[in-house]
């Protein structure tokens, strides 16, 4: 079963001084966007900590904000013309606090979002000062960030400017938008709340059996029904749709702890069967055995993914699923990738990730709701990490130098180096 510290995870062996910079000023743009590039490009972090924002050839870059500070996991609005960007800074008394940064195409300006309290440095993720996820109109950011307090849930409306809005406290928390914006729907504990965003008023749901067994809650695509796994009479756990009425529909029998991916059309949706779940220590993941492909009745579709899987995405066009698993007898991983429309799978790349792709991967559950491996035309994706046969293993601190690659997704990949770096996302459009 998946572990429930799920997005919180602190890696001792990462040096916070690798993330403290200068203060970078409250606003802060190098070069311009030509308007024909506000949309399907790479953003990627550099060995500096640099926020880069390219086409996928490498060409037009363009960088956040200047050198004195170190940024990293950008992520794009759904519209493609807003990057959120965070990093630990400096402030003139020499603390430490946990910036959040957004650049706007419109006007060409990198602005501050939220300053955190002085001195408070824990990561929400490895070295992630915080986890942010766009409402689905791009109107509005929700973050996590860490406070004295703990961890905390924000949203701040970009539209009319306004300080964020605390929504939730009392951390770890998982969560994810309605399809109108308006809504956001959260697990904490044993708890599954609805939001109003705008009024920052959360709801529980009434659930008679609090053993909830999936950690974060997806909204189908096209609906606000949230998706949720419970056990059923102590006996088995069901994936079942929680709709604005209270009921819900059974989608299929699962055991204890299934992770679950909604295609982005929501007629489909990938299961693990996590009684086949176990760790792999020299990367420390989960691996699941079996993924099963349902539509949204519940019927299986005979298409299934039987390799050790520790983490999947889906394509923008809801026909492919890219998923990484363990390469046999090594500490390598692979790219594979399941054609729905083919009914066939093959291998892309084998590949050691970069810490940060590794975080993504543990955490994909979580992290494919916000921040996207493929691109819009569902033909290629984006990684970060070092070609197999290169490399020391993540598990050490003595990991070089890792690479952004390109990757296309027929049976035989063309795979291209973009830049060097440490993470790096795709725009939704």
């Amino acid at each position: 079963m998946r572990t429930t510290t799920g997005i919180v995870v602190l890696i001792a062996t990462l040096s916070i001084i690798s993330f403290v910079g200068a203060q970078a000023g409250e606003f802060a743009t190098s070069g311009t966007f030509p308007p024909s590039q506000t949309v399907d490009r790479i953003a990627y972090v550099t060995p500096k900590g640099y926020i880069v924002a390219v086409n996928s050839d490498g060409s037009e870059p363009k960088r956040m904000i200047p050198p004195e500070g170190r940024f990293a996991w950008p992520t794009w609005s759904p519209d493609g013309r807003m990057l959120a960007f965070s990093g630990l800074v400096t402030s003139p008394d020499g603390s430490h606090q946990a910036s959040l940064y957004n650049y706007n195409s419109f006007n060409d300006q990198v602005a501050r979002l939220f300053l955190g309290q002085p001195g408070v440095t824990s990561w929400v993720a490895a070295r992630a000062p915080h986890y942010m996820n766009w409402s689905p109109d791009s109107s509005r950011l929700a973050f996590i960030a860490s406070t004295r307090d703990g961890l905390k849930l924000y949203s701040t409306n970009l539209r009319v400017w306004q300080e964020a809005n605390e929504l939730l406290r009392r951390g770890p928390i998982w969560f994810d938008w309605s399809s109108n914006s308006l809504e956001m729907f959260a697990h904490r504990g044993t708890e599954r709340l609805q939001i109003d965003v705008a009024r920052a008023v959360p709801v529980k749901f009434d659930i008679r059996d609090t053993q909830l067994g999936s950690r974060v809650p997806q909204v189908r695509p096209g609906t606000n029904n949230v998706t949720y796994t419970t056990n059923n009479s102590g006996l088995s756990y069901d994936l079942k749709l929680s709709s604005e009425s209270g009921t819900t529909t059974l989608v299929a029998g699962l055991p204890p702890g299934a992770t679950f991916q909604w295609a982005p059309n929501g007629n489909v949706i990938a299961v693990t069967d996590p009684e086949s779940v176990e760790i792999f220590r020299p990367l420390g993941v989960q691996v699941y055995k079996h993924i099963s492909i349902f539509s949204s009745t519940g019927q299986h579709l005979g298409l299934e993914v039987e390799e050790p899987v520790i983490g999947f995405f889906w394509s923008p066009d809801s026909t492919k699923l890219l998923y990484a698993s363990l390469v046999p007898n090594s500490n390598n991983l692979r790219w594979g990738l399941l054609d729905l429309n083919a009914r066939e799978s093959w291998a892309l790349a084998d590949f050691r990730p970069s810490i940060d792709q590794l975080v993504v991967l543990q955490f994909f559950d979580q992290y494919s709701r916000s921040h996207a491996q493929w691109a819009p035309t569902s033909d290629s994706f984006v990684f970060a990490g070092l070609l197999a046969g290169r490399g020391r293993s993540v598990s050490t601190n003595l990991q070089e130098v890792t690479n952004i690659y390109v990757v296309d997704t027929s049976k035989s990949p063309e795979i291209n180096v973009l830049a060097e770096g440490s993470l790096a996302f795709w725009s939704p459009r």
